[in-house]
């Protein structure tokens, strides 16, 4: 019985060490960048009845959809439990964050997808540029619910996204984590960053 129990252990530290990596796959010649941050839905709420918490945060499962806005192919990363997401191999060209999303279940019952479609905002300025032999650190990003109604069946929210900040957060999370990684090598650049190193490349 103990050896059995020993081999489940086993078998279980040995997939969590191999889903782990699979998650984020090191460095090679055809997968030569990383785009990289973390993200949180923090939601304000109005007092109710209904039971819904009036201040809360999430950051699982967040999907983070990014645009080629040349070739118009698109991308989309999913964050952990802790927030933190990433994608690697990203083809070179200018990206934008077009879209945020997330299934929201709640312990009182509700269930709603909350999907922000921000293309078109006049306010999203939020553009990168991936780079062989570059990680993309897009930093901390927040999308701010703020719900005004709610019935029994929805809840009604304005909402606002902050970005361009936590940049050192977020490198020394993945360096505490992932201190053996060599992502580490390459040159870490914040979005506005690698567009200024893109603009010197351009001009050599």
């Amino acid at each position: 019985m103990k050896k059995n129990i020993s081999l489940l252990i086993s078998v279980t530290l040995l997939a969590t060490i191999l889903f782990s990596c699979a998650s984020l796959p090191e460095p090679s010649e055809k997968n030569n960048n990383l785009i990289c941050g973390n993200i949180a839905y923090d939601f304000k709420c109005i007092p109710n009845k209904y039971g819904f918490p009036e201040k809360f945060t999430k950051t699982n499962g967040i999907e983070i959809q990014i645009q080629n806005l040349d070739t118009k192919k698109t991308y989309t990363m999913t964050s952990k439990s802790n927030g933190d997401f990433s994608k690697a191999g990203i083809s070179e060209g200018l990206y934008k964050i077009i879209k945020i999303k997330k299934e929201l279940k709640l312990e009182n019952g509700y269930e709603q997808l909350i999907e922000v479609d921000i293309r078109d905002k006049s306010w999203n300025t939020f553009e990168f540029i991936p780079m062989e032999y570059s990680v993309i650190n897009l930093g901390n990003l927040t999308l701010n619910i703020d719900v005004t109604s709610i019935d029994i069946k929805n809840f009604y929210y304005n909402y606002t996204f902050q970005w361009d900040k936590g940049f050192d957060e977020v490198y020394n999370s993945f360096l505490d984590k992932k201190l053996e990684s060599s992502w580490l090598n390459y040159k870490w650049l914040t979005p506005g960053q690698s567009l200024q190193t893109y603009d010197q490349m351009s001009e050599e």
